[in-house]
């Protein structure tokens, strides 16, 4: 049995001949956007899954053009799904949608470990998109991921991706020269960011990047 993902975008044609390929189809579970198009689309393919006598649940995200949102939502449906239907193929179509849709699943895919098909334009085929399973912590140590943790919550308590370094050094127990080092290793694989303002050059900031939002979510 399969339980088919799927992006949208505004015509229904991205999605349908995925119904038909798919083995044993069970469910079918579309992102769309509040756009009025996406919906009429959303609603063909409605019927088309009525017409083959299979489960269809629509699932309206709130911003199709913001990735790192995208992928946390997408995110958690995939997780509920998961658990759902543990003992199926879960294949994700990515033909439809924004880019930004149509990235974020890919993303997900990708840090999960889920196949991917799109629709080829030219001729209707449905190909498989070749992806290595990867995962942006696996690049880091313990201690690497702990700092990057400890960021994230001092970013989340000021209410901003924009921290003085100096809030950091604070918060640990270690020297200045190790979380230093392990904040140069976060910049380095493109985490983080330093820099200093105009007002005040002596005084480093840390721009905490949606790339260890994502980073981050993996583990959830």
């Amino acid at each position: 049995m399969t339980v088919l993902l799927a992006t949208l975008g505004f015509t229904h044609q991205a999605v349908m001949p995925s119904l038909r390929w798919a083995k044993n189809l069970k469910k079918v579970v579309l992102f769309h956007s509040k756009n009025a198009k996406s919906k009429e689309a959303k609603e063909k393919i409605r019927e088309g899954c009525e017409a083959l006598g299979v489960q269809f649940e629509p699932y309206e995200v709130k911003d199709e053009y913001a990735l790192t949102s995208l992928v946390k939502e997408m995110n958690e449906e995939l997780s509920r799904i998961s658990k759902e239907y543990r003992n199926e193929e879960i294949v994700f179509n990515i033909t439809g949608g924004t880019k930004m849709l149509a990235s974020a699943a890919l993303i997900l895919c990708i840090m999960k470990g889920i196949k991917a098909i799109y629709i080829r334009e030219t001729d209707g085929e449905i190909l498989e998109v070749p992806l290595i399973r990867m995962k942006y912590s696996d690049v880091l140590t313990p201690s690497e991921k702990k700092t990057l943790r400890s960021i994230a919550g001092i970013c989340e308590e000021n209410g901003s991706d924009e921290i003085k370094m100096s809030l950091i050094y604070e918060k640990h127990m270690r020297s200045d020269s190790v979380i230093s080092t392990y904040i140069k290793k976060l910049e380095k694989l493109g985490l983080v960011e330093t820099f200093v303002k105009e007002n005040n050059r002596r005084e480093k900031w840390l721009k905490f990047k949606d790339s260890a939002k994502l980073c981050l979510l993996e583990d959830e």
